[in-house]
């Protein structure tokens, strides 16, 4: 069994700088979670005190419900995949994933057997004869992959290792590692700053920020229920909208008051917010929960308002239209033929039931 997992684990450096900042994590065996967040939010630093590549400073950091914290990292029975695939420039590509195992003096039939399978597996074998500087960068991403893989390691940490490729490539390669994940059933730690990335292949997402996980659970929970206001513009491409206002009572309901625009608050959110009344707040909306009145059948004086359209952005599938207000401004997804005029005002609908409310001083979701 493979679980990893994180008691309160810190790593203080020099001036008391706190790059990770009393984490709790459990990683389940066979399991592939996702550390995400921009950076200087600790992921790197969280996945090399796993890998022994720092020391803890305080906590504890378990992998198979052993304390590993003063184990070397060779003894951990881990594979770690870089950024910059650290491959020998003067061994061919059999020689490279053959190096651990020579280095531990694996018999050579079982040496010849984990290479030959794991260059099968990722679709390399015509690749064996060749040196890292013949190979694409695609090409030299899977040679350290299978390094990593012919060890058989308990754990695989994985530090942005897509980050240095193109973009049909990196999307590609997202799609490999899960077949991988899938047909190797190992326990994975994945670091990336892509939100892209931790959406498609983690079956967990840990989204860090200040050396913190601020949420830590599948990724469709964090897209539609995020904790905070951190967590809800990070996961979404493009980011959810945040609007300011304040809460407002008319007529025995509760509203939204941005200054120029007034929508009302959905019924089954109003007992979260009656201490708010006359105070500020900011609503969230996701692009796709903005519509054009033209094409939908909910609009209401309720939860609609009008906004010039600023900048379209073609994307092939569809749009992306800047709209503001006076006092806002924010970004809808369109159908690719919704092409209003820049500098059309438009009656733009919210969808009510979709926004979030936060709290303007601490960013935590109020509803």
């Amino acid at each position: 069994m493979a679980q990893v997992k994180l008691k309160d684990v810190s790593k203080i450096f020099g001036k008391g700088i706190a790059a990770v900042d009393g984490i709790n994590l459990e990683v389940a065996d066979k399991e592939f979670v996702v550390l995400v967040g921009p950076s200087g939010s600790g992921k790197s630093t969280t996945l090399r005190l796993i890998a022994g590549l720092e020391n803890v400073t305080s906590g504890n950091i378990y992998i198979g419900g052993k304390i590993v914290n003063d184990i070397p990292p060779k003894d951990r029975d881990i594979a770690m995949v870089f950024q910059n695939y650290a491959l020998y420039p003067h061994m061919n590509v059999y020689e490279n994933m053959s190096f651990a195992l020579r280095l531990r003096k694996y018999p050579r039939s079982e040496i010849n057997s984990r290479v030959r399978k794991t260059a099968d597996i990722l679709g390399i074998t015509h690749l064996l004869n060749r040196e890292p500087r013949e190979l694409s960068g695609g090409e030299r991403q899977r040679v350290a992959l299978g390094r990593a893989i012919v060890r058989k390691p308990s754990v695989f940490l994985f530090d942005e290792p897509l980050s240095n490729l193109d973009a049909k490539m990196r999307t590609l390669m997202r799609t490999e590692l899960r077949r991988l994940h899938i047909r190797l059933q190992s326990t994975m730690i994945y670091v990336t700053h892509d939100q892209v990335e931790a959406m498609t292949l983690g079956a967990r997402i840990a989204v860090m920020n200040e050396g913190r996980i601020q949420q830590f659970d599948e990724p469709l929970r964090i897209y539609d229920s995020p904790v905070n206001k951190f967590v809800a513009g990070f996961i979404g491409s493009p980011p959810m909208n945040f609007i300011n206002g304040k809460v407002v009572k008319k007529d025995g309901a509760l509203f939204f008051d941005e200054g120029e625009f007034l929508v009302k608050i959905p019924s089954f959110m109003q007992n979260k917010l009656p201490g708010y009344i006359g105070r500020e707040v900011i609503l969230g909306i996701r692009p796709e929960n903005i519509y054009d009145r033209l094409f939908v059948s909910f609009a209401s004086s309720d939860n609609t308002l009008r906004a010039v359209c600023e900048v379209i952005e073609p994307m092939g599938s569809n749009n992306h239209l800047h709209f503001a207000t006076q006092n806002s401004s924010f970004v809808a997804i369109a159908d690719s033929h919704d092409r209003p005029a820049i500098g059309e005002y438009l009656e733009i609908v919210f969808d009510m039931n979709k926004v979030h409310f936060f709290d303007k001083d601490s960013g935590e979701t109020i509803v």
